[in-house]
């Protein structure tokens, strides 16, 4: 249990910038950016000590202003809390004249694109059943408007888990992380839905989506996300349920994904396609597909927004 309160603490630590929800925080396009990595760090680095202070004031206000509405948290067993349940625990903890102590340690800071923070970091927290350290990862996001650090998402490592003993294809694969959790898509009486999750190790992003209409299944697939070290790009290949079969070539422009697809469907046809998979904001993509044809036999363009499922409280 005291695991889980240090990390709850922490967390709160890097967005003591300000709490503004992400549902209206759209990321900057990813662009180069020529300061100096130790300047990048800095507002990041600055909020963390600066929250640590307020922790120990024991003062809670302050502390859950920081969370965005749509804030989440991943523990050790992959469940996920959402804000409502993040800022219970934060009461727990987080007291005037409380007694409990917070120590934060940021091993890394990687800024990409000026917009998005992937951190590594180390909490630990003093209290009267005794001391406990942990080491945690998150995903912050710069808003736009107040150019302040706020949290996306947190995940609390176990401890037969440590962020260096990660695959060697997660470092590629950790632009697409935006994409990990439950999406609906719904065109008249059409509803797709996905979820994507990581496969043991990061070694791999898993996709799986259903597609229905009026409610009866009537395809469903599954992906595997990976990298590729021979052709040094991301690789994907799917499996659909009535025996079809595909693979694709990923190639980042920006926010956007461009994909190279080519299968076969159960019956022996041969297809290929374009598809694009564009990040919006946290709680939406855009999926589209063009250049389809099937035997050589153009089809129709398809485009549908995909808008993220809320945890369950």
């Amino acid at each position: 249990m005291l695991r889980r309160l240090a990390i709850f603490a922490v967390i709160a630590g890097v967005l003591f910038s300000g709490g503004y929800a992400l549902t209206q925080t759209t990321l900057r396009p990813l662009q180069d950016s020529s300061a100096p990595k130790a300047q990048q760090d800095l507002p990041v680095r600055e909020a963390l000590k600066t929250y640590g202070e307020a922790f120990n004031k024991g003062d809670l206000q302050t502390v859950l202003g920081l969370w965005t509405e749509d804030a989440e948290l991943f523990d050790e067993d992959g469940k996920v809390q959402n804000r409502a349940a993040i800022s219970e625990s934060l009461k727990a903890v987080c007291k005037p004249n409380g007694g409990n102590k917070l120590s934060v340690a940021v091993k890394n800071v990687k800024i990409v694109g000026g917009s998005v923070a992937l951190l590594l970091g180390t909490a630990e927290l003093t209290s009267a059943e005794g001391t406990e350290t942990n080491t945690f990862e998150a995903v912050m996001v710069l808003n736009a408007d107040t150019k302040k650090w706020q949290f996306s998402r947190v995940r609390d490592l176990p401890p037969d888990e440590p962020f260096s003993e990660y695959a060697l294809s997660n470092e590629q694969l950790k632009p697409l992380e935006w994409l990990i959790g439950d999406w609906s898509s719904k065109e008249g009486d059409q509803i797709q839905t996905l979820s994507a999750k990581w496969t043991k190790n990061r070694a791999y992003i898993m996709v799986e989506q259903t597609v229905k209409f009026k409610d009866t299944e009537i395809l469903g697939t599954t992906m595997m996300i990976g990298y590729d070290p021979v052709a040094d790009q991301l690789h994907s290949w799917v499996f659909d349920s009535l025996g079809g079969r595909g693979e694709a070539d990923w190639t980042r422009d920006g926010n956007s994904w461009n994909v190279d697809a080519v299968g076969v469907t159960a019956d022996g046809s041969e297809s290929s396609s374009a598809p694009a998979w564009k990040f919006v904001d946290e709680k939406t993509f855009e999926w589209s597909s063009t250049k389809r044809q099937l035997n050589g036999q153009p089809r129709p363009d398809i485009k549908l927004t995909y808008h993220k499922t809320p945890v369950a409280k």
